[in-house]
């Protein structure tokens, strides 16, 4: 099998550069993966045809969600040593490579995720801190529901109203 590149070829980023902190709203965090396609031949019944494929650059960097405080960062995925700490609804995970966030950044500015600034990275806390504050009412869908008010639960059931359940009070 001969492949070959069909877009420029992206190098595999470099930890040598400068390094950014990347904040994320989903409560789980996210696999940040980037690709580049490339020619393959398959074989067909009709012979060999080219198809495009799309082949990953470097390792995967795992971003911390909002929902994880246990204070420990994740050596395996090259993140600095930093606690994790979640800034006004946002994880934060420090110390990945702005080569690599540019990058996917660039593959992935379409998505939800990123229009909606659920997921973003400064250069240092202090913009991340005002940055993440002015967009701390960014809702990403993901949160725990709240019975007392919240959109999402169901109000009616069977055509009466559902009242959310009452704990006895010691008495």
């Amino acid at each position: 099998m001969t492949q070959q590149p069909i877009q420029r070829p992206h190098k595999a980023p470099t930890s040598a550069g400068g390094k950014v902190v990347v904040c994320c709203k989903l409560p789980s965090g996210l696999r940040l993966r980037v690709f580049q396609m490339i020619d393959q031949n398959e074989a067909t019944p009709l012979g060999m045809k080219s198809i495009k494929i799309a082949q990953q650059i470097g390792q995967d960097v795992l971003v911390k969600g909002s929902g994880r405080h246990d204070g420990l960062s994740d050596m395996r995925y090259g993140n600095a040593p930093v606690p994790n700490t979640a800034t006004f609804g946002y994880g934060l995970t420090h110390g990945v490579d702005e080569d690599f966030w540019n990058l996917w950044l660039e593959q992935n500015n379409q998505s939800d995720l990123v229009k909606n600034r659920l997921i973003f990275a400064l250069p240092d806390v202090d913009n991340v801190t005002a940055f993440a504050r002015e967009h701390e009412k960014q809702r990403s869908g993901l949160e725990p529901i709240d019975p007392q008010g919240d959109q999402r639960v169901r109000q009616i059931a069977n055509g009466r109203k559902v009242e959310p359940l009452k704990r006895d009070e010691p008495k």
